[in-house]
């Protein structure tokens, strides 16, 4: 039985509650004290931050562990992760407690969604984010965040940066949502010249 196509709608990047903070901290020399503290300064401050991404290089799964075992707010692993063996690596290391899925970064639909259910089964939070891209792009990951729940704020704003768009139809923003095409696929009728 085929079911009637409507309009999704999918909140992307505002809610009541937490700051979300993205604190991104390379380190050298394998030196994680920097992100540590910093994490330990915003909770001291009571500050209500929902987590905070990549705080160290991508590389370096030993400091993201170091720095996850050591403050309370939730650590999310954004260039950490592309693949399953990224994913994989980090569960093992417990290194994370959440992982930021992208689309572009991990090789299409079929791979986030197979990131999105191996973090699940795993009690790793998820979110899904964006590079800088159209509103095809983000059109794709909106359909994904509609069929597979995630545990944040989804980050899906890259389009609001494009000065027009190249492309009629698709997704379009209302406010802080995204309304997905009731046209087939992702409901681009044509491409601008």
């Amino acid at each position: 039985m085929q079911r009637p196509m409507s309009s999704a709608c999918v909140p992307y990047a505002t809610r009541p509650g937490p700051t979300c903070v993205s604190a991104s901290m390379p380190t050298r020399g394998g030196r994680h004290a920097r992100p540590s503290r910093s994490s330990e300064r915003f909770e001291d401050a009571r500050l209500e931050i929902e987590l905070i991404e990549q705080p160290v290089a991508a590389a370096d799964l030993d400091g993201l562990a170091w720095v996850t075992d050591r403050v309370a707010t939730p650590i999310m692993a954004d260039e950490s992760v592309h693949t399953t063996r990224d994913l994989i690596e980090l569960i093992r290391r417990r290194a994370v407690d959440m992982i930021n899925v992208k689309l572009a970064k991990c090789g299409g639909l079929h791979n986030a969604r197979t990131l999105l259910e191996g973090a699940r089964s795993h009690g790793v939070g998820t979110m899904v984010g964006s590079m800088m891209e159209t509103h095809v792009g983000i059109g794709a990951a909106a359909s994904l965040v509609a069929a597979y729940e995630t545990t944040a704020v989804n980050d899906l704003d890259a389009a609001w940066w494009a000065a027009a768009s190249p492309y009629a139809g698709g997704p379009r923003y209302d406010d802080a949502t995204i309304i997905l095409s009731r046209e087939p696929g992702l409901g681009i009728r044509e491409v601008h010249a």
